[in-house]
């Protein structure tokens, strides 16, 4: 079976540097790690083209671009 390919941009924090080195897999996907150290950069982008398939993202600007 094939894996989904998924692209995730994250800011590289210690919490998520297993993924980005490889260490850990996320089991039947292969994950495109997109390093982006602006999260201001990464809401931009997801919240007006949905560049991502994944990506980091606060609640408090889900809330304030919905509400």
């Amino acid at each position: 079976m094939s894996k989904v390919k998924l692209t995730f941009a994250c800011g590289l924090y210690d919490r998520v540097l297993p993924l980005y080195t490889g260490a850990v897999s996320v089991e039947g996907v292969e994950l495109d790690f997109l390093n982006i150290d602006a999260p201001r950069e990464i809401f931009d982008r997801m919240a007006a083209k949905q560049e991502f398939d994944v990506s980091e993202f606060s609640s408090s600007e889900y809330v304030s671009r919905y509400a």
